[in-house]
């Protein structure tokens, strides 16, 4: 009996991704909307924000996320402040508050 299992399958298996499925698109890329934005949702703002560049139909998914919590770390120098309030400032400009 062959027990070897080579390492990209595994690595594949564990990302989700399958060559047979679709065109070299991952699962997570077929999922719906709605499950993505749970998914960014359970992130950090900042992070959820971070991930919009791997993919075009992700660029603004995070902007329909039912809830932003944002966090500041206290204790910070003016820069890092200003920094983190002109994310913000952009985050809520760019937010869709129907959803």
């Amino acid at each position: 009996m062959d027990v070897s299992f080579p390492m990209q399958n595994a690595k594949s298996l564990r990302l989700g991704l399958d060559r047979n499925f679709g065109e070299g698109k991952s699962r997570i890329c077929s999922l719906p909307d709605s499950t993505l934005q749970h998914i960014l949702s359970l992130l950090q703002i900042k992070e959820a924000v971070k991930i919009s560049v791997l993919s075009k139909r992700w660029e603004f998914l995070w902007t329909s996320i039912a809830k932003l919590e944002f966090k500041e770390v206290l204790g910070q120098s003016d820069e890092k402040r200003a920094e983190f309030m002109n994310f913000v400032e952009k985050a809520l400009l760019l937010h869709d508050s129907s959803s």
